[in-house]
């Protein structure tokens, strides 16, 4: 992946480092331009990396204290609450699809536990499991809102790489990437138009 560089950079980047420095998942959903400033800032060494609580290191660490794949936020709720792999899957699409009423119940069980009818313990949840109620509730209020455009890690790794791909083609081969990109679009003139002016201002 040697010919998988940043533009301005111009600096081949290990695999992992393009998902996570590019944020294929978040870029491609919009979120706020300041969690995207914020990520990059981590992964340059610019801010420092901290973390809610120390048990989210070994989950984060890799992505710089921030929450970029689908399959951090399974993580936490297994090693945090003592969710099952199953549970967690569930977690993770009632946060994807914007189930309130099943992400309010499983905030309970995520910061509090849950025991069965018996009294054995069903979830045993972050504060059992010496997490503070506050940092739960920080964690998994920033997990709600990072699941509203999280992707697995495979996707997000997919489209950091097309990104990288694009990016170069179009810095190297100006010409013809603006020319591949206008044929894509030819009948559609509001397209034309926006790409013609981005041509202007290459």
């Amino acid at each position: 992946l040697s010919f998988i560089c940043s533009a301005k950079m111009q600096t081949p980047i290990i695999f992992i480092e393009i998902s996570v420095r590019s944020q294929g998942s978040i870029v491609s959903a919009n979120p706020t331009k300041s969690y995207r400033n914020e990520t990059i800032q981590l992964s340059i060494g610019e801010k420092k990396i901290s973390y809610i609580d120390k048990k989210l290191e070994p989950i984060l660490s890799v992505t710089y204290g921030c929450l970029v794949y689908q399959e951090q936020v399974m993580q936490i709720v297994r090693d945090l609450a003592g969710y099952t792999y199953g549970r967690s899957d569930l977690v993770r699409r009632a946060m994807g699809k914007k189930k309130m009423d099943v992400m309010l119940e499983e905030k309970q069980n995520f910061i509090y536990g849950r025991d069965n009818e018996d009294g054995s313990v069903d979830i045993k949840g972050c504060i059992r499991n010496g997490v503070s109620e506050k940092a739960a509730e920080e964690i998994y209020s920033q997990m709600v809102t990072f699941a509203q455009y999280a992707f697995n890690k495979s996707h997000a790794a997919a489209y950091a790489v097309v990104g990288y791909e694009t990016a170069y083609l179009k810095t190297h081969y100006p010409v013809e990437f603006m020319a591949a990109l206008m044929t894509s679009v030819m009948g559609e003139p509001k397209h034309i138009a926006k790409y013609m002016k981005n041509c202007a201002e290459m």
